[in-house]
């Protein structure tokens, strides 16, 4: 289990790396550390990315909670859980 768990950890950290350089590019930013100078909408896009993707996982979260996942009162008492 614990193999298991520290796979999906590093595979969530790669795909978090990369995701957010693929995002950063969409948004238009630039990486260069010499005369660059980011516009307004590079700035709004990253404002954007930073409320919306975070907003999408935790959506994403409770649907699988929800629906995936469920377990109410009912479920639990069906076990014997108290």
């Amino acid at each position: 289990m614990y193999s298991i768990n520290n796979f999906v950890r590093k595979l969530g950290h790669a795909a978090a790396g990369g995701g957010g350089a693929l995002l950063m590019k969409a948004v238009g930013y630039e990486t260069s550390t010499v005369g660059v100078t980011q516009t307004r909408a590079v700035a709004a896009g990253v404002y954007r990315m930073a409320t919306l993707v975070p907003a999408l996982a935790a959506l994403a979260m409770f649907a699988l909670l929800a629906f995936a996942y469920p377990l109410g009162k009912r479920k639990l008492a069906a076990h014997g859980v108290r």
